[in-house]
């Protein structure tokens, strides 16, 4: 359509409003370009600054995700090898070593702090299971460490069995048992829960009975073991029920019955060689039983 005819058929009011929508469009399409850029900006910010930050996260959340396998250990004998073991880094390692052998001794779990290789999250890790011993017991202890990361321990065939290792079977918990020569966790937890399954040991010869200690575990932990003057813990054979009595590992349900059987028919045990009298007790169970046995309160 021509201006001329435009401004003949077209009335003014109309003209009007058609330069307004006019206007409107162009003023829209101005702004739409303009958005347009500064998302497209915006965009380019995000994805220069994300690959960073992604990084940073992701390196905290792998530190602070990281699994160790820590046993108990001396930090001024354990070897690299074994901090290796427990799933610290190289570098971790050798900085724990080199502390011990060229700053100072360990003397105390908070000396680990100065270590510049350890942040908050490892020592919250590594700090129970730490048994610094003393000085007289780390040089019986020690160990030349060589280069391929081989331990050979250092005794001499003058030390007697008081100057090593020594716990009491019926005080010593699973951790400190851990420090023990063929002793790791499982045997550690078996040795304690059969201890107390027992109600104390009260020779030391019952680890032979311990599930995964053969002949061979046994003669190598016994002389890091002894056995103090704890209270046992009995069963009353006049007062209790079966399902106390079987709870006890040298009692099984026919003995149990049969104990509660001789109550019934005879009153309460007067001695505690009136176990003999039951059939089913042969002169080995008998003994190994009778220093968990008492007859009153």
């Amino acid at each position: 359509m021509s201006k001329r005819l435009f401004r003949k058929f077209i009335p003014q009011r109309q003209k009007a409003a058609i330069y307004l929508l006019i206007g409107l469009a162009m003023g829209l399409s101005v702004s739409l370009f303009l958005a347009r850029d500064k998302i497209h900006y915006m965009q380019q910010e995000d994805v220069r600054t994300k690959p960073e930050n992604a990084v940073v996260k992701e390196n905290r959340n792998r530190k602070e995700n990281r699994k160790y396998n820590f046993r108990p250990f001396d930090p001024n004998t354990v070897s690299r090898k074994e901090l290796l073991s427990f799933g610290l880094s190289e570098k971790q390692a050798g900085n724990i070593i080199n502390y011990r052998e060229k700053v100072s001794r360990f003397d105390s779990v908070s000396q680990l702090r100065k270590l510049y290789c350890m942040n908050d999250f490892l020592y919250r890790q590594i700090k129970d299971y730490v048994v610094i011993r003393n000085e007289k017991e780390s040089e019986i202890r020690s160990a030349d460490i060589s280069e391929s990361g081989e331990e050979y321990v250092i005794a001499s065939k003058e030390n007697k069995i008081e100057d090593k290792l020594l716990l009491d079977l019926n005080r010593a918990d699973s951790l400190e048992m851990q420090l023990i020569p063929m002793i790791g966790p499982v045997r550690a937890r078996s040795i304690y829960k059969y201890g107390r399954l027992l109600g104390g040991y009260v020779r030391i010869e019952q680890l032979k009975e311990v599930y995964g200690i053969d002949e061979k575990v046994y003669e190598t932990i016994k002389p890091y073991f002894t056995i103090g003057s704890g209270e046992i813990r009995k069963l009353n054979i006049n007062t209790d029920n079966v399902k106390e009595l079987v709870r006890h590992p040298y009692i099984d349900y026919p003995l149990a019955r049969a104990i509660l059987r001789f109550r019934k028919e005879y009153g309460d045990f007067k001695q505690v060689e009136d176990l003999k009298k039951i059939h089913i007790m042969y002169d080995e169970d008998y003994e190994r039983l009778k220093p968990y046995i008492r007859l009153s309160d």
